[in-house]
């Protein structure tokens, strides 16, 4: 289980600009964002990352989605696009 929480994920993330790093740069700071990450290799870490900012993208559209359906149907949604 994870000691944080996606907020907390997706700040770090974004703190060291996590698509500009070296997989063995991003080994490093994901260590020292927790050490858990120090028993996984740096393939496994940039999945993870990889994986997490498509979850990511993936539930923002659907909300986006959801909130101009919401406030015009499918015109609104049409609309906001």
């Amino acid at each position: 289980m994870a000691k944080w929480n996606n907020h907390k994920f997706k700040t770090w993330l974004m703190e060291i600009k996590a698509t500009s790093l070296s997989q063995e740069e991003l080994k490093s700071k994901a260590v020292m964002f927790c050490e858990d990450f120090g028993e996984v290799d740096k393939k496994t870490i940039s999945k993870i990352v990889e994986d997490f900012e498509k979850e990511h993208k993936r539930v923002v559209a659907n909300v986006s989605n959801s909130i101009f359906e919401e406030m015009g149907g499918q015109e609104g949604k049409r609309r906001g696009r």
